[in-house]
């Protein structure tokens, strides 16, 4: 049975891929590609091509070569620099398929699927979840078929199919239960955690499945009651789960309590994904105020258009590619 090493927390890069950007290489690479890729002027529009024509002369082989696009386009993802990750990813993989490097193939497939798929690109993220999908199946990894039913299950809540993602989130907590149990395997506490607490979120949304995700979200309790809150990036994650509960059980002076704790701790913990989830249930619940209302809604809608034109970015160079 193979493993990949470092596979299981693609689900914790992918939950938390907005926050701070890295500033250490997550693959090896030499110290003048490091300093060129963790600059800030290597992330500008104009400078990411001439940081990739640097990247290629200071790689001595195509492991390296390999290893930098990686690093160069976890960056640009973290940053929401969605087609600027596809192109990247995408060179990751046609290296590692002459390289042999199987792992981070399979990973630079399920970062452009789960992009893709962000990208309501619904066809090029089916096709490369086929492609992690058979290299997994050769390989035999266990760990990376849980990863892929991670992101298929993401995928579908990005298309708000809540009620598909079920199924698969409660399919990944049995597998990290067995780990946990049967193995002993600590590590994946904090894959359960995560997964506890979009799965109790999903549940709502799917048939508004309080009563079930209440049980999610004392598994997801226990797990952490050993942990500061302030080093508990799930933490905005629960909250709002807690306010959704509490608005639906018509308990709002509650329900308020719990957004304005997952706000503020999303904002501590910059993460504007789950900041602006917060903002949008408590619109649903008639709990925001105009301002900040309309600060949502043109954040929104700024975020809308960016995704729509890495977007055609990406489509209008994969049609460049069959000319």
């Amino acid at each position: 049975m193979k493993s990949i090493p470092l596979l299981f927390l693609l689900i914790i890069a992918l939950a938390f891929s907005q926050t701070k950007a890295a500033e250490t290489p997550v693959r090896p690479v030499n110290e003048k590609i490091a300093n060129l890729i963790y600059k800030k002027s290597a992330l500008e529009e104009n400078n990411v091509s001439k940081t990739e024509n640097q990247i290629i002369k200071l790689s001595k082989n195509n492991d390296e070569l390999s290893n930098a696009y990686y690093c160069f386009a976890d960056v640009l993802y973290k940053k929401a620099d969605y087609s600027n990750a596809v192109f990247m990813f995408k060179k990751v993989d046609s290296l590692t398929e002459v390289t042999g490097n199987t792992g981070d193939r399979i990973m630079a497939n399920l970062f452009l699927a789960s992009i893709y798929g962000k990208l309501a690109l619904k066809k090029q993220a089916e096709q490369r979840f086929d492609i992690a999908e058979k290299l997994i199946k050769k390989e035999n990894i266990p760990d990376a078929l849980m990863q892929l039913e991670y992101q298929k299950s993401a995928f579908y809540e990005e298309n708000l199919d809540w009620c598909k993602s079920v199924p698969l989130k409660k399919q990944l907590i049995k597998y990290f239960e067995n780990k946990i149990s049967k193995e002993k395997e600590e590590r994946y506490k904090i894959n359960l955690g995560i997964t506890s607490t979009e799965l109790a979120y999903t549940l709502l949304k799917c048939k508004n499945n309080i009563k079930e995700a209440k049980i999610y979200l004392q598994k997801y309790e226990e797990l952490f009651q050993d942990i500061p809150k302030e080093k508990n990036y799930l933490i905005p994650h629960y909250y709002i789960d807690k306010g959704i509960i509490s608005a639906e059980e018509n308990d709002l002076e509650k329900a308020k309590h719990w957004f304005g704790l997952a706000y503020q701790s999303a904002v501590a913990g910059t993460l504007e994904t789950l900041r602006l989830r917060c903002m949008e249930e408590q619109i649903k619940y008639g709990l925001l105020d105009t301002a900040s209302k309309k600060e949502y809604f043109e954040t929104y809608l700024l975020k809308k258009n960016e995704t729509k034109k890495h977007a055609e970015k990406v489509i209008a160079y994969e049609q460049q590619q069959f000319v």
